[in-house]
C-alpha cells in the first residue's frame, strides 16, 4: 500500500513525469482529488487494480498533453464525466469495472483524437448514442456487460478505421446494422443480446476481413444459405432460432477454428468426411440440434445431443482434440483404452448419457491436463482409475 504522504512527495518531485502505471497496487488512501497535482506534462496514466476510491475529479481530463488514461478495475472509483467543451487529445479511454450510473457522456462525443474507447461493465444503461459515429478515428469499441438497450445505431457504420466491436451481454433488440463497409473490422460480437432479423441479412451485410463472429443467443431467425467471406476463423452463431440445413459452404472455411451451431433447430444429415478440410478446427459444437451422420465417422471435436449410434472408432485416438463432447447420444461399448495417446491433450471428456459399459480405463498418464470430466448416466462399474491422481486440476 502506498500511504498519501508517499504519494504526495511522489507528485511533487516528478514535475516532468509524461507516463505513471501503477497496476495491483493498494492506492486505497489515496485522495483521487489529489492526482490533479501531477506533472501537465503527462500523457499516459494508469491506475489499473489500485482500488482507487471516492470522487475522481474530472479535471484530469483537461490536461493538455494526456493521450492515454486507463482506470479500470477500481469498482469504487467515482467519475464524472464533463459534460460539455471536452477538447482533450485523448487517443485511449479505458473505465472498465467502474461504475457509472445513466448513459454515456455526450462529451465522449468531442473527442475527436479518441481511437480506444473500453467500457466494459460499466452501468451504463440508455441507448448507444448516435454520436458514437463521429469519433471517426475509434479502432476498438468494447461495450460489453452493460445494460444498454434499443438498437445499434447505425452511425457505427461511419467508423472505418474499427477494428474490434464488442457490444455482448447487453439488451440491444432490432436489426443489426450493414457493417459490410467497413473494411477492418476483425472482430464482432454482439451476443448475448435480443438482436433479431433473418441471419442471412446479417452474414451478408458483413466485411471481408472479419475474422472473428460471434452472434450467438440472440433472436435470429432463418436458414444460413451461403458465407461470403473467406476468412473467417471464430464463429459462433448458437442459441438463437435458426433452422434448415448446415449449408456446405460452411466445410470451405479453411481457417475456421472454433464452430458453434448449438441450441439451434438444424436438421439433416452429414458425413464427417465433409470437415476434412477444416484443418483448423479446434472446436466444435452442435448440440442440441437434429442432425444425424451417415457414417460412423464424425468429427472430432463436440457433438452432443444428435443421433450418433455404435462404438466410438479407433481413430479418433489418432487427432490432438483439446475437447469431446459426445454425451447425450447412443454410443455403446467401452471406453477406449487408446483414449490414454489423447489424455495429456484434452482439456475437457464428456460421455454422459451413453451406453458405455465396463470399467473406466486406467489410461491417465502424468502430465494430465483435464479439466472436466463426466461419464454420469452409463453403465459403467467398478473403482475410479487410481491414473486420475495425474490430473492436477480437474472437476466433475
Amino acid at each position: 500500500m502506498i500511504e498519501d504522504l508517499s504519494h504526495k512527495r511522489l507528485v511533487q518531485n516528478c514535475s516532468l513525469l509524461k507516463q505513471l502505471f501503477f497496476v495491483g497496487v493498494n492506492l486505497s488512501s489515496i485522495d483521487p482529488n489529489s492526482l490533479m497535482n501531477l506533472s501537465s506534462s503527462l500523457t499516459d496514466l494508469r491506475f489499473i487494480y489500485c482500488q482507487l476510491q471516492g470522487k475522481f475529479s474530472s479535471g484530469i481530463l483537461y490536461l493538455s498533453h494526456l493521450r492515454i488514461l486507463d482506470l479500470s478495475y477500481n469498482d469504487r472509483l467515482n467519475i464524472h464525466l464533463p459534460k460539455s467543451n471536452w477538447s482533450s487529445p485523448l487517443q485511449e479511454l479505458h473505465f472498465d469495472f467502474v461504475h457509472f450510473t445513466g448513459e454515456l457522456s455526450e462529451s465522449i462525443g468531442d473527442l475527436n483524437s479518441l481511437k480506444k474507447l473500453t467500457i466494459r461493465e460499466c452501468n451504463f444503461s440508455g441507448s448507444i448514442p448516435a454520436w458514437i459515429g463521429n469519433l471517426l478515428q475509434l479502432t476498438h469499441f468494447q461495450g460489453e456487460y452493460n445494460n444498454f438497450n434499443g438498437r445499434i445505431p447505425s452511425s457505427l457504420t461511419n467508423l472505418s478505421k474499427l477494428e474490434v466491436l464488442l457490444l455482448y451481454n447487453n439488451k440491444l433488440v432490432g436489426l443489426v446494422p450493414n457493417f459490410s463497409n467497413l473494411s477492418n473490422l476483425g472482430t464482432l460480437d454482439l451476443s448475448w443480446n435480443s438482436l433479431n432479423g433473418t441471419i442471412q441479412s446479417v452474414l451478408y451485410n458483413l466485411p471481408s476481413s472479419l475474422h472473428s463472429l460471434y452472434l450467438s443467443d440472440n433472436q435470429f431467425t432463418g436458414p444460413i444459405n451461403e458465407f461470403q467471406s473467406q476468412s473467417l476463423e471464430d464463429l459462433r452463431l448458437g442459441g438463437n432460432k435458426l433452422n434448415g440445413f448446415v449449408p456446405s459452404s460452411i466445410f470451405n472455411l479453411v481457417n475456421l477454428r472454433l464452430l458453434d451451431l448449438s441450441s439451434s433447430s438444424f436438421s439433416g444429415t452429414l458425413d464427417g468426411s465433409m470437415f476434412s478440410k477444416l484443418k483448423n478446427l479446434q472446436v466444435l459444437s452442435l448440440s442440441d440440434n437434429d442432425i444425424s451422420f451417415t457414417t460412423n465417422t464424425f468429427p472430432n471435436n463436440l457433438l452432443s445431443n444428435n443421433n450418433l449410434t455404435g462404438e466410438i472408432p479407433s481413430w479418433i485416438c489418432n487427432t490432438r482434440m483439446r475437447f469431446l463432447d459426445l454425451s447425450n447420444n447412443s454410443f455403446s461399448g467401452t471406453i477406449p483404452p487408446c483414449f490414454r495417446s489423447i489424455s495429456q491433450g484434452l482439456s475437457v471428456l464428456n460421455l454422459r448419457n451413453n451406453k458405455f459399459s465396463g470399467k473406466i480405463p486406467d489410461i491417465f498418464d502424468e502430465g494430465c491436463r483435464l479439466l472436466s470430466l463426466n461419464l454420469n448416466d452409463n453403465q459403467l462399474k467398478g473403482p475410479l482409475p487410481r491414473s486420475l491422481v495425474n490430473c492436477k486440476v480437474w472437476n466433475f
